[in-house]
């Protein structure tokens, strides 16, 4: 945890650094968040939980092809649960008219998922409730944003596909953010989304299967969040949100994961389908 941490630290210090030092085309961007929970595509994964990211961007030196690469890492650590996530991101991205289209890698990793997923006793797997399977796995990302009505929203569509558990999901999202000087506050923004999303994946358990079969599962979800923020100057600023998230695995009825274990529980039982929470985040550009 703590190498992991420093690690981070380290990249968002020597980024800034080299940015501060006048490298044409380089941007780095750095958050810290806290979060009541953490919710990932529709489902939660930890309570109270400290999340850090570090991004680097490079504008490609292309005459006009707003083309740009990018890399970075993203920590997100609970405060009194095991189950750290760790990602690992790295992309590309150009602007064709009104339209951005982007692709991305990253690799997923659970430092601390020992004895956080289930427990085998006598050969039977018990669930644990509002907690999602953990497993390293790879994933890629294509996905494109259009800008021409900006004033009203700014539609994206992503897909992501990750090789170790099989599964396809697909996103839409809608995001508008604009500033206001309502009774003379300066640097007020306000910051709102909307998203749905489709998961099918053939391998939901992943590379914690231990010998059972791979669990098929798919699920719908959606959400929105709201953030107000202030900006302290032009490259940092401040904000709190709250969020909501529902999704339609909590009965969790494919028939591969029913067989669950000796209490007829099933394997995928125990998925929360509301959640509702808030956040507290600091964001910085160099």
């Amino acid at each position: 945890m703590n190498k992991i941490i420093s690690t981070l630290a380290l990249a968002g210090f020597a980024g800034s650094s080299l940015a501060l030092a006048g490298i044409d085309g380089l941007s780095i961007k750095a958050k810290v968040d806290f979060e009541s929970e953490y919710v990932f595509r529709g489902k939660e994964h930890s309570d109270e939980n400290v999340q850090t990211k570090v991004i680097g961007e490079y504008a490609l030196p292309v005459q006009g092809s707003g083309a740009s690469i990018y890399a970075g890492a993203f920590l997100m650590s609970p405060i009194t649960q095991a189950a750290n996530e760790a990602v690992l991101f790295a992309g590309a991205k150009t602007e064709m008219e009104k339209f951005l289209l982007e692709a991305g890698y990253s690799y997923y990793a659970y430092p601390n998922r020992n004895g956080t997923n289930f427990s085998t006793q006598g050969g039977a797997i018990n669930p644990v409730n509002n907690r999602a399977i953990y497993t390293d796995s790879h994933e890629v990302s294509l996905g494109t944003a259009y800008s021409g009505m900006r004033d009203i929203a700014t539609p994206s569509l992503y897909f992501h596909y990750n090789f170790d558990l099989q599964q396809l999901t697909t996103e839409a999202a809608l995001r508008r953010s604009f500033g206001s000087d309502l009774h003379g506050i300066d640097g007020v923004e306000f910051i709102f989304s909307a998203f749905a999303g489709y998961v099918s994946s053939r391998s939901y358990n992943g590379d914690n299967r231990q010998g059972v079969e791979q669990w098929i599962n798919s699920y719908a979800y959606c959400g929105a969040t709201a953030d107000i923020a202030y900006n302290i100057s032009n490259t940092s600023k401040v904000g709190f949100g709250v969020r909501y998230t529902w999704n339609k695995d909590g009965d969790a009825n494919d028939a591969n994961a029913l067989a669950g274990d000796a209490s007829g529980v099933s394997r995928l039982a125990g998925n929360t389908d509301t959640n509702f929470w808030y956040g507290i985040w600091a964001e910085f550009r160099y």
